[in-house]
């Protein structure tokens, strides 16, 4: 970024001077390599969409319901061992700070020590969904882990890579400035070299390629993309939703993680467990969806890594043979030619069961006569969804990288 971001005036030079420092472009301002740059490692670029779009309007609850029901909260979670939410201060997770301190801050800013609630559990689950209008761009399928945060002014959250795709809202007063990268090579092995490590956005950010910056109220909901990696700064405290879910072109992206290493690196045990859980499940929608080719490519691409988590995880692996045995047996199966240039005269199923399912990986590298970023998405079966055959067909970024097709009305730039 070439000048001071408008809405970070009150933030101390350090931080100003931090993200000064990165290759940043707003949604609108992006270039056609920034754009292809996400096209070619994940789904489609983020975008911000109408928060109206997501919310049950006659649940939307008001910020003073939310700071009481979180003071309730806080008070019969007292002496439990599992709070059910947790507490961070400076990025860091504290069970000795009181949690009541992230509501005072909201008052009383502190720059020094901003006092952070994630995971609070007092909405209904399902108040806030993936909109509509994503379709036109993605199909957003299987919600889940819906989650509240309380984020007080000069709360940050260094770079980082969520398990899925993502939908967030601000509420309220509350407004964040986000710093987004695709999960490119370069910037997944960056990554990578700094895992486990403090201050990622001041050790990688200036090298990392791609990026966009966004802010976001709550009059508007940001889509991130699985794989994306991203780092976010509170501007106006409040309250933070986000939901979960994924897609069935979201199996490249996780690709690329568990390649990387990145599946391991979350800072929850169970970061690893729901990077294979998503990738299986995009699998699955993938070749329901008339996406075969690239749910196959990514399998193939993946084995290396399959194989060995398939055989210390036999509940995974089961469920990955439920997925390609029903695939197996739809008659347009039987038509598929392999990705990989070496079916010769056998049918579809019988090779990919020989070659491909559970096959060490090198063997893989050697056969797979395709790139996971050269596959073209529109050449695929015609095979239609049984889950969501109501639903239209998305545009797909797979092989176009062409900015003329982006939605102009879903800007998020830095207000100026």
């Amino acid at each position: 970024m070439s000048s001071s971001p408008a809405p970070m005036a009150e933030f101390c030079s350090q931080t100003v001077n931090k993200i000064l420092a990165l290759h940043l472009s707003t949604f609108d301002n992006r270039s056609q390599r920034t754009n292809c740059l996400w096209a070619k490692s994940t789904t489609t670029v983020p975008r911000v969409f109408r928060a109206a779009e997501c919310w049950d309007e006659e649940n939307l609850p008001s910020t003073t319901k939310l700071v009481l029901s979180t003071l309730n909260h806080i008070e019969a979670s007292k002496g439990k061992v599992d709070r059910g939410y947790d507490v961070y201060r400076r990025s860091e997770q504290s069970s000795t700070v009181d949690p009541r301190l992230a509501i005072a801050q909201l008052v009383e800013p502190s720059e020094a020590g901003p006092v952070v609630l994630i995971g609070l559990d007092i909405l209904p689950q399902g108040i806030f969904h993936i909109p509509v209008s994503l379709s036109e761009f993605v199909e957003g399928v299987e919600e889940a882990n819906q989650q509240l945060l309380l984020t007080p002014k000069y709360a940050f959250t260094d770079l980082h890579v969520d398990t899925s795709d993502g939908m967030s809202s601000p509420m309220g007063q509350c407004r964040k400035l986000w710093m987004v990268f695709p999960p490119t090579t370069k910037n997944l092995k960056l990554m990578k070299q700094a895992d486990r490590q403090r201050a990622k956005l001041d050790r990688i950010g200036k090298n990392l390629e791609g990026g966009l910056v966004f802010t976001t109220n709550s009059e508007e909901a940001l889509y991130l993309p699985a794989g994306c990696i991203h780092s976010v700064i509170t501007l106006q405290g409040g309250f933070l939703i986000a939901t979960d879910f994924t897609t069935p072109l979201s199996s490249k992206p996780y690709t690329a993680m568990i390649n990387a290493g990145l599946d391991d690196s979350g800072a929850a045990e169970t970061f690893r467990l729901e990077v294979f859980k998503r990738f299986l499940s995009s699998v699955d929608y993938g070749l329901a969806c008339k996406h075969e080719v690239l749910a196959i490519t990514s399998w193939i691409g993946t084995l290396e890594n399959i194989r060995p988590y398939s055989n210390d995880n036999p509940s995974w692996k089961k469920a990955a043979v439920k997925v390609w045995d029903e695939f197996f047996k739809k008659k347009e199966t039987k038509e598929l030619v392999c990705v990989c240039g070496h079916q010769g005269k056998e049918k579809f199923g019988d090779h990919f069961k020989r070659a491909h399912m559970w096959q060490a990986g090198k063997v893989q590298k050697r056969r797979l006569g395709v790139e996971l970023d050269t596959v073209d998405d529109e050449k695929q079966g015609t095979r239609k969804s049984k889950r969501l055959r109501n639903t239209p067909k998305s545009k797909s970024p797979i092989s176009k990288c062409n900015p003329g097709g982006v939605n102009k009305s879903t800007e998020g730039d830095i207000e100026s």
